[in-house]
């Protein structure tokens, strides 16, 4: 290989290298970050409570729990540890349930997309994090 191919594979290397670095930094940061690492957090936990909520409905018929003590027991890790933290954003000095169901019932699959767990307070600028009927999570407000 010639010098000058060495030279430019090295450039592009270390651009690559640099811009992985500067992207991971900015990952951690906002992660560490009181604004905005609650609301990633807060939407991880909405996700992780996405095959809980499914299991539930299996169960019932396709019905959605009543409240959302009502499907802690189906949001159990492969340890068999309950995942507590799913219930609480991070960004809630309160310590309590963060998460509100939105709606009740028979839930149509096919149906229209609906809010179905919601935040309690809007604690994310303004804004509060959903997961909807199609298992998206969303933010709504502000």
């Amino acid at each position: 290989m010639k010098a000058r191919t060495k030279r430019i594979l090295l450039i592009v290397l270390a651009a690559l290298v640099l811009t992985t670095a500067l992207v991971l930094g900015l990952l951690v940061y906002l992660a560490g970050h009181p604004k905005y690492g609650g609301s990633v957090l807060c939407a991880q936990n909405l996700y992780a409570l996405t095959p809980c909520m499914a299991s539930y409905q299996r169960e019932h018929d396709g019905n959605a729990p009543p409240s959302i003590g009502a499907f802690r027991e189906y949001c159990i890790s492969a340890g068999g540890q309950l995942m507590a933290q799913c219930f609480v954003c991070p960004n809630d000095e309160t310590g309590e349930g963060s998460y509100e169901m939105a709606i009740s019932g028979k839930i149509d699959p096919s149906g229209p997309r609906l809010v179905l767990i919601r935040e309690r307070v809007a604690r994310h600028g303004g804004q509060r994090r959903v997961m909807n009927t199609d298992g998206s999570i969303v933010s709504e407000g502000g």
